[in-house]
């Protein structure tokens, strides 16, 4: 079973067993009961942060945690919101975790985010780079701006996407004001960044940099298979891939 099927199944069966329980609760005891029974489950599991069990090993007690922590627990992180300097510091950390821990095993990205400012995602991809395991990126959704060079940054062989995910390659873009000196120096700081870009871009695809150079003039949009063509990932997950990414 592949990673995605793995944390979807987890999701799952503990929707499942939520349900079993008011429903069970609902026909033996009445609606009351239900009603408070629904309550202490929702304080186990709050709203936004889904919790799963977790058997600790070696003990016959279980505890709860959220299943990002549960993730975290298997070197899966799924990055799901903007990339900007606060997230992407606690990514980081978590990163460097994972990595001092053991460098034998692979990390896992799932990325389906909108991107964010330039400089938070170059950080991204030099903390990427800079561990020594091996690190799995998957677009399992929408990799927009610095997200689809978080997805290019993965162990080549290792970088894949799902077969309806989008991709959105663009230059960095910024809003100048100030005094005609802080213009300049703005303007020349923004210019740099994507002197680094088009670099980076070009390092991870194997393209020309006078292609990427061309392609980051414009909102760049492109398929799974198009993202595969053109070098951000190395292969398409199909439902009937049973693989795990990693």
């Amino acid at each position: 079973m592949d990673s995605v099927a793995y944390v979807m199944r987890i999701i799952a069966v503990v929707t499942v067993l939520y349900c079993q329980d008011y429903v069970h609760a609902f026909k033996t005891r009445g609606s009351a009961s239900a009603a408070k029974l629904l309550r202490g489950k929702l304080r186990v599991v709050p709203i936004g942060i889904p919790k799963v069990e977790y058997k600790v090993p070696g003990s016959q007690h279980s505890e709860w945690e959220d299943i990002h922590a549960r993730l975290f627990r298997e070197r899966i992180l799924f990055i799901s919101h903007p990339l900007n300097d606060d997230y992407v510091n606690m990514l980081i950390s978590a990163l460097l975790c994972m990595d001092n821990e053991t460098a034998e095993k692979p990390i896992t990205l799932y990325i389906n985010s909108q991107g964010g400012p330039s400089t938070a995602g170059i950080a991204m991809f030099d903390a990427v780079k800079h561990l020594k395991s091996k690190v799995a990126t998957v677009n399992v959704g929408f990799c927009g701006s610095t997200a689809s060079l978080l997805l290019g940054s993965g162990t080549a062989g290792m970088r894949a996407a799902l077969p309806h995910s989008r991709t959105l390659m663009h230059q960095p873009s910024g809003a100048l004001q100030g005094s005609a000196e802080q213009l300049r120096n703005e303007a020349s700081h923004l210019l740099e960044v994507k002197r680094i870009l088009q670099e980076l871009y070009s390092k991870v695809t194997n393209q020309p940099l006078e292609r990427v150079t061309a392609d980051l003039e414009r909102d760049n949009f492109m398929s799974a298979e198009e993202s595969r063509q053109y070098g951000l990932i190395d292969r398409i997950i199909l439902p009937s891939d049973g693989t795990d990414p990693s």
